[in-house]
């Protein structure tokens, strides 16, 4: 009977589905420099190597960036296209409510969808968007 029960453990454990791996191809696809275009829909002001507006740098298992005037750092993992960021800080100047929609997506264990090689959406709980283009690819 012992047997039996540890053979059928065995058998449903065989079925059971495995967990998402993490995509690696979207893994190094997002290393870099990405510029935010667009939070929620308001159109953010377009970035310049001068002149830098919201965006995210992606580097092996560290996200970091810059807000309308703050600067954010964190680990991340990915689940599939499950982004997890950990460890998240932030300086903590007021920069107006587009901020706030920004650490709230990043803190929501956001999807990341490719729209094509220069283009990314973030989708968050609630339908809450960040579109974001790249602006350089990562060094060599």
């Amino acid at each position: 009977m012992r047997h039996l029960v540890l053979c059928g453990v065995a058998v449903l454990a065989a079925c059971a589905s495995p967990a998402p791996a993490p995509e690696p191809e979207l893994e190094a696809w997002l290393q870099g420099t990405w510029a935010i275009t667009e939070i929620d829909g308001v159109q953010m002001a377009a970035s310049s190597e001068a002149e830098p507006g919201p965006g995210f740098i992606f580097n092996p298992g560290v996200l970091g960036g810059y807000s309308a005037c703050n600067s954010f750092s964190g680990g991340y993992t990915l689940d599939g296209a499950a982004l997890t960021v950990t460890d998240f800080i932030s300086t903590q100047r007021y920069c107006g409510e587009t901020e706030g929609i920004l650490y709230a997506i990043l803190a929501a264990a956001p999807e990341i969808t490719r729209v094509d090689a220069d283009h990314l959406t973030v989708r968050g709980n609630g339908g809450r968007v960040i579109k974001a283009s790249r602006m350089a690819p990562p060094p060599p």
